[in-house]
């Protein structure tokens, strides 16, 4: 028996374009402006929110944050990294980046899902 999302969606992901995207040697991360791959991919999730525009209070005002995560089945091909833009969850355009992904849902002895942790925020 494998385990199974519950009420899953579609979600549209726009992966860094890592030839593109100038990155820094030593650290491994971005400079300058971050380039996206033209083509999303498409996976199908379970999707769970931390917080949902949850308001944080900086001196210039309020700033509404948003974080959660995906549960994937399989890593699309060409997998997912952090940075990488989501566009769309259930049809509806979104803002999110992800963070962090991690092995979840452990059956059997293994992992049988991939867990994408992500936030809303300017990356780049």
């Amino acid at each position: 028996m494998r385990p199974k999302l519950i009420h899953p969606v579609e979600v549209a992901i726009c992966r860094v374009d890592r030839t593109a995207t100038q990155f820094d040697p030593d650290f491994r991360e971005p400079i300058g402006e971050i380039k996206y791959e033209s083509t999303p991919v498409t996976v199908k999730a379970q999707v769970k929110y931390d917080r949902f525009e949850a308001l944080n209070m900086v001196p210039g005002g309020d700033s509404p944050q948003t974080s959660g995560y995906l549960l994937i089945e399989a890593e699309p091909p060409g997998g997912l990294n952090k940075g990488d833009k989501i566009i769309s969850i259930a049809g509806i355009s979104t803002e999110l980046y992800v963070t962090e992904k991690r092995p979840a849902v452990h059956y059997g002895g293994r992992a049988r899902m991939l867990k994408i942790l992500f936030e809303a925020g300017d990356r780049g």
